[in-house]
């Protein structure tokens, strides 16, 4: 029996393995782009001509009108949306993905351009201010980099370029952002300490997930309610630490949601899913538990995530 050593990654993360040799090697990660995106206030999802449809408001009312700016339909206040509004863009954009933050709201071109629209307060559009925006703009600040898919989450965005690089803005009270501290972002900022190309990111309300093209899971952000995934951490994780629990298997999808986070392993007649945090129902889970089911509930599993 190969004797078991230990292996220290550059992130200062450490796992047992048997040999270098033998370390997995999984193929590259390339995860499906979200067509539909939920949050508790809005639904978001892409449509035949290219464009994309919202429906939904929120709770932060004022004289009985609902907040609906990241609807993306040129109002800020007004009844809540029950039908699917077409969402304001440029004619001719052509989208490929989009992501419901809490109140806020991203969709992403086939140009790789990233549009922001919703409430601004702590910088989660990514323009540079807290002013909110009630029609999708453009991020100047990401113009020179094509954008391969995007995450939003409490109030802080996350993109990955088509390199693998990572950029993140917002709120960072928790480390969500990646930068080694706890504060807000009013414009993309490349989290430096991923070094390693990113295939897939995940946000949720006050953490978020990195899935490595070599199919490893990165987590940072607010790690008390154990949606990072680490036995034993302080509060926060402010840069990138990798889920050792996962260090050996072939993660394809990762997924955030609120306090949680799901992470998806597909074999040849069924999706392994691993899931920790503060799941549905209050039970905390501080480190990834492996669930098996069928191919077929993947859909069902998305569509609870709020990212069918």
């Amino acid at each position: 029996m190969a004797p078991i050593i230990i292996i220290k990654d550059e992130f200062g993360t450490i796992s047992p393995s048997s040999t270098m040799d033998e370390l997995p090697k999984p193929p590259a990660v390339r995860p499906p782009r979200r067509k539909r995106a939920a949050s508790d206030h809005h639904v978001l999802e892409l449509v035949e001509s290219g464009g994309a449809s919202a429906r939904g408001g929120s709770a932060m009312c004022e004289e009985g009108e609902m907040w609906i700016g990241h609807l993306g339909a040129d109002e800020e206040w007004g009844d809540e949306v029950t039908t699917p509004t077409t969402v304001s863009l440029p004619a001719g954009t052509h989208l490929v993905e989009v992501a419901a933050g809490n109140l806020h709201s991203l969709f992403l071109s086939d140009e790789g351009v990233v549009f922001s629209c919703g409430f601004g307060c702590e910088g989660p559009l990514g323009h540079g201010t807290e002013a909110s925006l009630a029609v999708p703009r453009p991020l100047a600040a990401l113009a020179d980099v094509r954008v391969d898919c995007i995450a939003a989450g409490g109030a802080h965005s996350l993109a990955v370029c088509v390199q693998g690089a990572v950029w993140s803005w917002g709120w960072g009270r928790y480390g969500q952002l990646g930068h080694g501290d706890e504060l807000a972002q009013l414009t993309p900022r490349r989290i430096d300490a991923l070094r390693k190309p990113i295939a897939q990111v995940a946000a949720g309300s006050a953490h978020s997930l990195a899935l490595g093209a070599d199919g490893m899971v990165y987590s940072f952000g607010r790690s008390a309610m154990g949606a990072c995934g680490h036995s034993a951490c302080a509060a926060s994780v402010v840069v990138p630490t990798r889920v050792n629990a996962l260090a050996f298997e072939r993660v394809r999808e990762v997924h955030a949601h609120a306090h949680a986070s799901v992470a998806l392993v597909a074999s040849k007649s069924a999706l392994v899913r691993y899931e920790w945090g503060t799941l549905p129902g209050g039970a905390t889970v501080p480190l990834p538990t492996m669930r098996a089911e069928t191919a077929a509930d993947a859909p069902a599993l998305a569509l609870a995530l709020g990212e069918a």
